[in-house]
């Protein structure tokens, strides 16, 4: 399974480093794949893992949020009225 966070707090690559491997540390986590510009992190897991334990091992020097899903683009909606 994986699921893509945003993490901010982020100013480096010692911070990328830091962000990989604490919560490469946590179990069920098998893969981390951190965009500093982004601030996007991907993670791949064996089982679901709580966004509270991801804020752990981060601690409070860095924030982490699920991404949020984009709604569909409204210009990509086609609507069609019927006149009688």
């Amino acid at each position: 399974m994986e699921q893509t966070f945003v993490i901010s707090g982020m100013t480096c690559g010692g911070c990328v480093a830091a962000v990989t491997k604490n919560l490469s540390e946590v179990d069920g986590v098998t893969d981390v794949v951190v965009d500093l510009a982004s601030g996007k992190t991907t993670i791949t897991m064996q089982k679901a893992v709580s966004l509270d334990a991801l804020k752990k091992v981060l601690g409070a020097k860095y924030q982490i949020q699920q991404e949020a899903i984009k709604p569909a683009d409204s210009n990509s909606i086609t609507s069609v009225t019927r006149s009688s």
